[in-house]
C-alpha cells in the first residue's frame, strides 16, 4: 500500500474557510485494490455539507466519489471514501479536485496530478 498525505487548499484570507485533501491512498482488500480519498474543511464545523472527489482523465472524462461532512475538532471532515480501482477510477493518470458545498459555503481546492495503479496511488 502507498499513502500520502498533501495540502491543496485554496488560498485564503485569515479566518475563511479552506479545503485539504487530507487522504490519498491505495489499499488492497480481498483480491482487490481501493482508491481512498479523504479532505477536511478548516475553518468550518458543519454537518451534512457534501463533499465531492473528481477524478479528472486527459481525456476528459471525470469519476466523482462523494461523502457528507461531519463536524470535527473546530473543521468539517469528509470521508474517507473509497472505490475499487478498474470501477468507477480505472487505472490511468488523473488530475484530482476536491469541492465542498453546503448551504453557507461553496470551496474548491486546486487539483493535483494523480497515478492510480492496481496496487497503488501516488501523487
Amino acid at each position: 500500500m502507498l499513502a500520502g498525505l498533501t495540502a491543496c487548499g485554496v488560498p485564503s484570507s485569515a479566518g475563511e474557510p479552506e479545503i485539504e485533501l487530507t487522504e490519498l491512498a491505495a489499499r488492497v482488500e480481498g483480491g482487490a485494490s481501493w482508491v481512498v480519498v479523504a479532505a477536511r474543511v478548516e475553518g468550518l464545523a458543519e454537518d451534512g455539507g457534501r463533499c465531492r472527489f473528481t477524478f479528472w482523465a486527459a481525456n476528459g472524462a471525470a469519476s466523482r466519489l462523494t461523502a457528507t461532512g461531519v463536524a470535527d475538532r473546530g473543521g468539517t471532515r469528509c470521508g474517507p471514501v473509497s472505490e475499487e480501482i478498474g470501477r468507477i477510477i480505472p487505472v490511468g493518470s488523473y488530475e484530482l479536485g476536491v469541492r465542498y458545498e453546503s448551504e453557507s459555503t461553496s470551496l474548491a481546492s486546486d487539483r493535483v496530478p494523480v497515478s492510480v495503479a492496481v496496487d497503488e496511488v501516488a501523487w
